[in-house]
């Protein structure tokens, strides 16, 4: 067990309604 390298993207957006938030979080694989 160890730490896997990840890389995290934060996307917001403005929409008629309101704020989104888009997160995603890629695993990186060597």
């Amino acid at each position: 067990m160890g730490w896997f390298p990840i890389r995290i993207t934060l996307e917001i957006r403005k929409t008629r309604t309101g704020w989104q938030a888009i997160v995603r979080v890629e695993l990186i694989v060597k």
